[in-house]
């Protein structure tokens, strides 16, 4: 993840610094996998990683090489922490998720994704929570080239926060990773 974002964010000049860097507990792949539609436009937030609430040096030494200039959708935050407390190497002006059930901060990335924006997206990616992480991790690739957020469904059901962000994106195209490992009930 640190080489990925010192590749795309060469930090060079201050328009070749990201607005805001994504944090989020590499022990925690569901939230991870949620986040990565904020390296989409508008954010273009690349995601790094703490280890439970400790920062590993090289997630430190890339933060303070990317140095963030701030993003006005967040507020100015140049940091987004999605359920991790990990100190931070200087006063960085963050924002905070908490990591809860994984339909819960899906639902709450895909919010703030569409707040970022100042619109709805018009797509998004459905995944089983207990799907492999090998046959996840595509979707991952997806939603930060598109910005279609990804949220999680239960193989017999569509959780309440699911359901309620897809409610609120008004009839969006659906992707759903896996549809067969889905029962009826989710599906429908």
């Amino acid at each position: 993840a640190a080489a990925v974002a010192r590749a795309v964010y060469p930090a060079l000049t201050t328009a070749s610094r990201p607005q805001a860097v994504v944090l989020v507990d590499e022990r925690n792949w569901h939230t991870a996998l949620a986040a990565s539609s904020l390296a989409a436009a508008p954010l273009g937030a690349p995601l790094l990683f703490s280890d439970g609430n400790s920062l590993p040096a090289v997630t430190r030494e890339t933060l303070e090489a990317l140095a963030p200039v701030g993003a006005s959708a967040l507020g100015g935050a140049q940091v987004l922490r999605i359920g991790t407390t990990a100190p931070l190497p200087k006063p960085y002006l963050t924002r905070s998720l908490p990591a809860a059930q994984p339909e819960v901060t899906a639902a709450a990335i895909e919010g703030l994704l569409g707040q970022s924006a100042g619109r709805a997206p018009r797509q998004v990616i459905v995944v089983p929570d207990n799907a492999s992480r090998a046959l996840a991790m595509p979707a991952a690739g997806l939603s930060a080239e598109s910005g279609a957020p990804i949220v999680f469904v239960t193989p017999a059901r569509v959780p309440a926060p699911t359901a309620s962000a897809l409610l609120a994106l008004k009839r969006p195209s659906i992707y759903v990773l896996d549809a067969p490992a889905l029962g009826r009930p989710a599906l429908s």
